[in-house]
């Protein structure tokens, strides 16, 4: 049986509750934004970091600006090049 105590106890919990309740759709949006986007090499925009320094490598920005502020790239060397960087071999 439900006493006054348990019904005021119960309303309150609710109360305290939807708040936290009411913010679980943003919080899952949030954590859809934050998946790894899959893309094939091929798709990428290779240009030559420095054709007479460094012939052969290849890099491939993944986002951002690196002349106005923070980047991500990725750098590609041929078989026969020195490269400066991890080894990844083009085609």
């Amino acid at each position: 049986m439900m006493t006054p105590r348990n019904v005021l106890a119960f309303s309150i919990s609710l109360l305290l509750a939807a708040p936290v309740l009411a913010q679980a759709p943003a919080a899952a949006k949030k954590a859809t934004a934050a998946q790894p986007i899959f893309m094939p090499a091929a798709d990428l925009k290779w240009t030559d970091l420095d054709p007479k320094g460094a012939p052969g490598v290849k890099i491939a920005t993944l986002w951002g600006d690196h002349t106005k502020g923070r980047s991500a790239r990725i750098s590609s060397c041929r078989r026969d090049s020195p490269c400066p960087f991890t080894r990844t071999p083009m085609s």
